[in-house]
């Protein structure tokens, strides 16, 4: 299994592209409440004060799938779609469908070499059905010792699906190793986010392939996709490492985070030589950038932003054009780790010079809060303003740091109270949720713990589970 697997996560709702509606011409729509193309910010049905948590499938490892990162996907007769991280007849990852019974379908085995390997990603629905998704290796590329990952979609081809990689990333100055989800607007162009490569020769990461990251967007051109890069990371005062989800504005222009660069430091240190803060990126639709927010760490305000961001416009409690994430360090002066600070939930509101951060929740190791918020594609949100997400450690139980929890945050005046839904236990529960929440239309909670519930995987093969009213 090519895991590649970092301490922190993401999570994700967005704003509608320009001409954006509708419903999918499949019954798959994705679990955040987005639409084929992109769709409108992620509403539950009402708001969930308490949780039960219950397994909905253990996954077994190779040749199952094994080791769930990305979110899952739900249709409208209950399946559940999803990438593992490994398993499958490789141990390179696997698309999989859990039915309403429970049982489990693997719908494809990723084989590395030209083909994908290893995924942190999750699926997103396109027309007819089509999944498209990515994984952080393979593809083929000589540049990158595993390959430089890989763009694929999933086409409905007779009782199952047929897989086809529509781009193979070829590492610096193409980009290297996408993460998060892909973006997808209402003319079938793709976009997303690479964590290395690019035309910055600055940032190597630990792995030996250079480049700060890239913002990018395949276009269909009848045979096949051509790629276009919309930005390359210069690794300064602009950002580096870009890992979680895009979402787009009625102009097209592209909001996200990089996990490092900045211009600041003291936060949690990627080499001895760097411990930059990350921040918060527009791309417009020229493809020039302009930094929205720089986080600073320390006890004052978030550190590293492993968070697709979250945009609220008219509902409770959110001021207009309000941009919600988390960090997964900083916000206090408890050690987490290396990192300074368990992370926080902020907020960004539009300012006469750019945006006002206010650090609404800091994440700490007592009394059993989780820590290191992991939300790759954004948090979700109800109506009344509520927030929903997990942390990939901490809680009541499981491990030496805990085994994450899953949390609610509720607007109180000015301020937020947190409510932990769920504490996951370790192997037999689960542990380590790295993927955002997704629902349902009555307010059920799905996700991904990574580790734990058994399987040939050390430690665990993970589970998908539900947190219900």
């Amino acid at each position: 299994m090519h895991s590649r697997i970092g301490a922190a996560g993401i999570a994700f709702a967005v704003v509608i592209f320009a001409g954006c509606s509708g419903a999918p011409q499949s019954n798959l729509t994705p679990a955040n409440g987005l639409g084929p193309s992109v769709g409108s910010p992620t509403t539950l049905m009402r708001a969930l004060n308490a949780g039960q948590e219950s397994a909905i499938y253990r996954f077994g490892g190779k040749p199952d799938a094994g080791a769930p990162f990305g979110n899952v996907l739900l249709d409208g007769n209950g399946n559940i779609f999803g990438i593992s991280n490994g398993g499958g007849t490789s141990d390179d990852g696997a698309v999989y469908k859990v039915l309403p019974s429970g049982s489990e379908q693997v719908l494809y085995s990723f084989q590395g070499g030209s083909d994908g390997a290893g995924s942190e990603s999750g699926l997103i629905a396109g027309k007819d059905g089509v999944l498209y998704g990515m994984t952080d290796f393979g593809g083929g590329a000589f540049a990158c010792t595993f390959g430089c990952g890989t763009v694929f979609e999933m086409v409905p081809s007779g009782s199952g699906y047929s897989e086809r990689v529509i781009y193979a990333f070829q590492g610096s100055p193409d980009g290297s190793s996408p993460l998060g989800n892909l973006l997808l607007d209402k003319t079938g162009a793709l976009y997303g986010t690479t964590n290395t490569g690019g035309t910055s020769a600055t940032c190597t990461n630990g792995s030996g392939v250079p480049g700060c990251g890239t913002v990018f967007k395949l276009t269909s051109n009848g045979s096949g996709y051509s790629e276009q890069l919309l930005y390359s990371f210069q690794g300064g005062s602009d950002g580096k490492y870009p890992k979680d989800t895009l979402i787009a504005d009625s102009t097209g222009a592209l909001y996200g985070t990089t996990e490092f660069g900045g211009g600041t430091s003291g936060c949690y240190p990627i080499s001895s030589a760097d411990s930059s803060c990350g921040l918060v990126f527009k791309i417009t639709s020229s493809g020039n950038e302009k930094v929205l927010y720089r986080f600073q760490g320390g006890a004052n305000d978030g550190g590293n932003p492993r968070s697709a961001l979250l945009a609220r416009r008219k509902l409770a409690g959110a001021r207009p054009g309000s941009l919600f994430g988390t960090t997964s360090y900083g916000g206090s002066t408890t050690v987490c780790g290396s990192g300074i600070g368990c992370g926080t939930v902020f907020e960004l509101t539009p300012a006469k010079s750019g945006y006002a951060e206010r650090v609404i929740h800091n994440f700490s190791t007592t009394p059993g809060d989780g820590v290191v918020p992991s939300n790759q594609n954004g948090l979700l949100s109800d109506a009344n303003g509520n927030l929903f997400g997990t942390t990939v450690s901490g809680g009541k139980f499981c491990c030496a740091r805990g085994g994450g929890i899953v949390f609610e945050l509720t607007p109180s005046g000015s301020s937020y109270t947190e409510t932990i839904l769920h504490n996951f236990k370790g192997l037999a529960e689960g542990a380590f949720p790295h993927a955002s929440l997704s629902a349902d239309a009555v307010g059920t909670l799905y996700g991904a713990a990574f580790s734990g519930a058994g399987g040939h995987c050390r430690g665990g093969c993970g589970l998908l589970f539900k947190v219900s009213p």
